[in-house]
């Protein structure tokens, strides 16, 4: 659906052979923008998430190599 959201200039819909994804209708554009909000809830809950774990001392990342 990511690539959806990049094909909202006038004119242009997006049509999923795959996954019978079409924005040329309403069901299509309703189903384009509920994956749209989940995205963004997503996003907002891992950067909460990651903001709360700073605030409690936690470094994030890869752990760093050690060698021999």
């Amino acid at each position: 659906m990511e690539l959806s959201g990049k094909f909202k200039e006038p004119g242009v819909d997006f049509i999923s052979i795959h996954d019978s994804i079409d924005t040329s209708n309403v069901i299509g554009k309703f189903l384009a923008s509920i994956a749209e909000l989940e995205r963004d809830i997503i996003s907002e809950h891992t950067k909460t998430g990651l903001n709360v774990a700073r605030t409690r001392g936690k470094k994030g990342g890869r752990p760093q190599k050690t060698y021999r």
